[in-house]
């Protein structure tokens, strides 16, 4: 039997909040509440009190935020070491820090036990041992990438040189551009077109019409490492300003919402890389006046298909016949 508990909460933490959202069934009835709260001391107080004023019985968490920088690690080695001072703590932030001295005393007042400074020791560890790993893992691919480099054949494009270029676009790293070429290889021959591309990576909706009407339906699930690293890079793409994946995603959001536009934006990104791979060429983006240059036909067609919709009939004739 399926168990249903009937005062619960989520908790979304940020580095400086918390979003916590409260759900109360009551009478067959679900209120939701949502409030924030700063991740001191102080507001974590508060955010008990909250919770055990309206009873909540489980507590989901969800968290993010990096805390492992320079200043940040010092702090949590001296708590390991036994410090509990919020003072001394502070002092040992970076001068060059852009929280004030009043914000780390807050951040750092708080109840320090012996068992919390165990847990600090452990997941300090568990990070050290995941960090030395990943240069390890780097340092293996990198030899990997020196030996498929000699083998190249000569006027052929290395794999180094390719990862290079993929960086171009915007929201590609050296790390996903490496992704993205061991996914899909650095032969495009294999692909007649871009399409053929998009839909081996799986991000090309499914068909799903009945009786002439196209209905909604979602991507396939093609290549799911390849296709979240195209997710991730258009995410980090779409915030550079005046650029065309940021025009494609604000357009297209605002009909479809923001995980189809995301997609939309990925396909287009894998789209780019397909023509850089095969013919050599550098990256263009189209700039973010590019669905405004379009022809006018299109656009024409485009709002009188919108005024139709708002239930307007539309007859269009150009400015010269019509005078």
């Amino acid at each position: 039997m399926e168990v249903m508990h009937e005062r619960v909460a989520g908790l979304d933490v940020h580095k400086a909040m918390i979003v916590a959202c409260v759900r109360l069934m009551s009478g067959g009835k679900v209120e939701r509440e949502c409030r924030t709260f700063e991740t001191t001391t102080a507001g974590l107080l508060a955010l008990l009190a909250w919770l055990t004023q309206s009873g909540c019985t489980q507590v989901a968490m969800e968290a993010t935020g990096d805390i492992m920088g320079v200043s940040g690690r010092k702090m949590i080695e001296a708590m390991i070491g036994g410090l509990r001072n919020p003072v001394k703590l502070a002092e040992l932030a970076d001068r060059r820090i852009k929280a004030t001295p009043k914000q780390l005393y807050d951040a750092l007042h708080g109840r320090l036990t012996d068992h919390h400074r165990f847990m600090l020791k452990l997941y300090m560890e568990q990070y050290d041992a995941l960090a030395k790993s990943i240069v390890e893992i780097d340092q293996v691919v990198d030899a990997a990438v020196s030996q498929m480099d000699k083998e190249v054949e000569a006027g052929q494009a290395t794999f180094r040189a390719l990862s290079g270029l993929l960086c171009t676009i915007p929201g590609v790293s050296t790390l996903s551009a490496t992704t993205i070429l061991a996914e899909i290889g650095t032969d495009m021959s294999r692909f007649p077109t871009a399409g053929h591309l998009l839909a081996w990576a799986g991000l090309c909706p499914g068909q799903n019409e009945s009786a002439g009407k196209r209905k909604s339906s979602r991507l396939r699930k093609g290549a799911p490492w390849l296709k979240t690293m195209l997710v991730q890079c258009a995410w980090s793409a779409v915030k550079k300003k005046d650029s065309y994946y940021k025009a494609q995603f604000n357009r297209l959001r605002a009909r479809g919402g923001a995980k189809k536009a995301i997609c939309a934006v990925a396909a287009s990104m894998l789209t780019a890389i397909y023509h850089m791979l095969k013919d050599g060429t550098q990256h263009h983006d189209l700039g973010a006046g590019h669905f405004d240059r379009r022809s006018t036909d299109i656009k024409a067609k485009r709002l009188v298909a919108q005024l139709t919709k708002l239930g307007f009939q539309v007859n269009l004739q150009p400015i010269k016949e019509a005078a």
